[in-house]
């Protein structure tokens, strides 16, 4: 696996911060698929979601806890969790 970083770590609390925007991540409430290269940026969203699953399997294997954040919809990664 590619090294991959959290936007805030707390390393002491093993918890994982990771901010999402809607149209990079493909929020389906909110996301606006682009008209030109369609097939491309599908392909393209499609990565970052799968990434993003894996990322947060991957943590969670070493026990880490993942919290994502959206401009709207605050938990949108599949690990995330609410304290």
């Amino acid at each position: 696996m590619r090294r991959r970083r959290a936007d805030v770590p707390f390393v002491k609390w093993r918890t994982a911060v990771f901010v999402q925007g809607c149209f990079w991540h493909a929020c389906p409430q909110h996301l606006h698929a682009p008209v030109h290269n369609g097939e491309g940026w599908r392909e393209k969203l499609e990565g970052n979601v799968r990434r993003d699953a894996d990322t947060d399997a991957h943590l969670v294997r070493l026990a880490w806890v993942t919290w994502g954040s959206g401009s709207t919809r605050p938990s949108m990664r599949p690990g995330a969790r609410w304290w």
